[in-house]
């Protein structure tokens, strides 16, 4: 009888390193785990004042993170290959963010009026969100092409 329901646990824990000695998927794990904590804090804390969209907007991003978790954790391909879309999303709109603060930034360095620390403080947050979302990309883009090559067989010419 095949064992449809077994998972590739015992190996799930495998991953490529980050700068040759840090492993990529307990990384993404606690990347997944503490955005799901602050969803879920972020929830509890505005659940009285928000409206009923954005309540729902959150738990369909909590329920999504603690899928994404079970997929990196078990190598479910299909729920990792969507998690992965999801986060080139999101991360399309951070580097979009970042370049309407660009253009603002330019803007108000061309009418030539003072420019303080908190305006280049307004620039660099979005430079470290799309960095960290590129490389967050990155690393799970990494795990998903080991996961095609991890269980394949070795072909034995006889």
């Amino acid at each position: 009888m095949s064992k449809f329901y077994e998972t590739h646990f015992s190996r799930s824990l495998d991953s490529p390193l980050l700068c040759g000695c840090f492993p990529i998927k307990p990384i993404v794990l606690a990347a997944q785990l503490l955005m799901t904590i602050f969803f879920i804090h972020d929830l509890v804390g505005t659940a009285s004042s928000a409206d009923t969209v954005s309540i729902m907007g959150k738990v369909f991003m909590i329920i999504f993170l603690v899928s994404s978790f079970v997929a990196f954790l078990a190598d479910y391909e299909v729920l990792m290959r969507l998690h992965h879309l999801v986060s080139c999303v999101v991360a399309l709109i951070h580097i979009a963010w970042f370049f309407m603060e660009l253009f603002s930034f330019i803007k108000k360095v061309a009418s030539e009026t003072p420019i303080n620390s908190s305006d280049v403080k307004v620039l660099l947050v979005p430079i470290g969100y799309s960095f960290v979302f590129v490389l967050y990309i990155w690393m799970c883009q990494q795990l998903i092409m080991v996961l095609g090559r991890k269980y394949i067989l070795p072909l034995f010419k006889i």
